[in-house]
């Protein structure tokens, strides 16, 4: 005849030396509602002390987490727990468990614990039953699968009704979640219902610099540096950092728009075909082209940190090019001793890199210095806004396409066809709305970076070191006649000079513009 839990606790009392395990999860350790690891701990010691059971530190697995199939975090406790019963390592003949849906609230999870468990002649002790549960006896399994599917149920109902309120607050436009650094949020004093969201006047004017600082050319990291020289902080205390400012840059919400895909995993990812994007009830805080701009900037590709020498701390690198076989050019340090541009894949070309960049700077310099008045930025040029709205538009879906297709392609997938003809089709549309731009001849690259005419030199001494590398990508482009800039510089091959004979960069450059048979020489 079967022994009820609390009378098989009593005989393992009479036992000598029984050793003991806990798996301990709360949800959220702050949550105030949940009893945390540390009370569920104290728990199993009183019930160690009541049966003269051994407890060790190192029996004991801890962890904070969702233990439902909604989780994305992974368990790394109970990972730990699940590999010692299967490699033999688990010692204790008893698991300590405040409740089953401590243990986990999904159902297959569950039933290997149970079975590894019953395999291991270890017994549970649920501390809310004031018994042991021991899985080989049939009554008691049959309560740890309910109470394991019950568990299951309820955190399904649970995020179903969450899904559905958060869908119909989306289609609304009211806030989610947390409240967005840049805002605040106003409540009834008495209520505590929601009345609006606003610009909190202390970080709104901080998170509109680090979007003017980004487009003008500047780091991330340069930005965190100095917020957090200045002393200011993020919202919950802690430095500023490239990633953090990246990733809030870079989200919606400060468009003044609600965007509801809980399918999308990062802002950093396109949205996809499910999300629904409505007005939000708040005042953005920056507009569309900024924000645009600033998108397709964090975006690039070519930002994918590199720690080559001269990916990031030379001016020139991977924008000028060599003459004969096209290649960028990087910077290598020859013999520890001297800096030089070199064509990397072919060898062609071997340039001294502070005389390549001193030459480099003089030809900006006096082209922004005479850039003919027509081509400064003309804000009452109502065109040329409408037509920068559709290109950073049409730049920003091209790059969701693509971001598309390659996850399509890195899945394993087939080559999406409507995929291929949108993509097609916005390179059209962009080459259009690029030469109007042209047509309309205003640098609008260089709008907020320096500005042309007589103050250019203080300003670009005074210009941080990203700044001047935007600005030479975009001199230095090679882009069509007609178009801003002076065209790519390339660097030609020079043989044998003789001894003592250098020869110097205005000698072996020349501008390159594709679409043209004739090369414009520098002399």
């Amino acid at each position: 005849m079967d022994v009820t839990g609390l009378e098989v606790a009593t005989r393992m009392q009479q036992s000598t030396a029984i050793e003991v395990a806990a798996y301990e999860r709360v949800s959220k350790d702050d949550s105030g509602v949940e009893r945390s690891p540390e009370e569920q701990h104290d728990g199993h010691l009183e019930t160690c002390d009541q049966f003269n059971w051994t407890l060790s530190e190192k029996a004991v697995y801890r962890e904070v987490g969702s233990a439902s199939k909604y989780q994305r975090k992974a368990r790394d406790a109970f990972d730990r727990l699940i590999a010692d019963l299967r490699g033999g390592r688990f010692a204790a003949k008893v698991l300590m468990l405040y409740a089953i849906n401590r243990g986990s609230r999904k159902t297959e999870e569950w039933l290997e614990l149970i079975n590894l468990c019953e395999e291991s002649d270890v017994v549970f002790w649920v501390t809310i039953y004031e018994r042991i549960v021991d899985p080989k006896k049939p009554r008691d399994r049959k309560q740890l699968i309910d109470d394991a599917s019950k568990g299951e149920l309820d955190v399904a109902e649970m995020s179903q009704n969450i899904r559905r309120a958060t869908a119909a607050a989306a289609k609304k436009g009211l806030p989610h979640a947390r409240i967005p650094y840049g805002y605040r949020r106003i409540y009834d004093e008495r209520t505590r219902k929601f009345l609006r969201q606003e610009p909190d006047p202390v970080e709104a004017p901080i998170l509109q610099e680090m979007y003017r600082r980004v487009l003008k050319g500047e780091s991330l990291r340069g930005i965190a540096t100095d917020l957090n020289t200045r002393g200011s902080k993020r919202r919950g205390g802690g430095d500023w950092n490239s990633q953090n400012i990246g990733f809030l840059l870079l989200h919606e919400t400060y468009l003044g728009i609600r965007v509801h895909d809980p399918n999308r995993r990062s802002v950093y990812d396109p949205m996809t075909p499910d999300a629904v994007v409505t007005q939000g009830v708040w005042e953005p805080l920056i507009d569309k082209p900024t924000w645009l701009g600033v998108k397709r900037i964090l975006r690039d590709p070519s930002r994918l940190t590199n720690s080559r020498p001269g990916a990031v701390i030379h001016l020139l690198s991977g924008v000028v090019a060599c003459a004969k076989c096209g290649e960028l050019l990087r910077v290598n340090l020859k013999k520890r001793k001297y800096w030089r541009y070199v064509c990397v894949k072919n060898g062609c070309v071997n340039v001294d890199k502070f005389d390549l960049e001193l030459y480099a700077e003089g030809l900006i310099l006096r082209y922004l210095e005479t850039l003919d008045e027509h081509l400064v930025v003309d804000d009452s040029n109502t065109e040329l806004d409408e037509v920068l709205v559709r290109l950073a538009d049409a730049r920003s879906d091209y790059d969701d396409v693509t971001a598309a297709a390659r996850a399509r392609k890195d899945a394993g997938k087939a080559k999406s066809k409507f995929a291929t003809e949108r993509a097609m089709e916005l390179e059209d549309e962009i080459a259009e709305l690029e030469k109007r731009e042209a047509e309309l001849r205003t640098p609008s690259a260089l709008s907020g970076l320096i500005t042309p005419g007589a103050g250019v030199r203080q300003e670009w001494k005074d210009a941080a070191f990203s700044t001047k590398r935007e600005i030479a990508k975009i001199i230095l482009a090679p882009t069509p006649e007609g178009t801003l800039g002076l065209g790519q510089l390339r660097v030609e091959q020079v043989g044998p000079t003789g001894r003592g004979r250098k020869v110097m960069p205005i000698e072996r450059t020349h501008f390159y513009r594709p679409g043209k048979s004739e090369l414009k020489r520098l002399r």
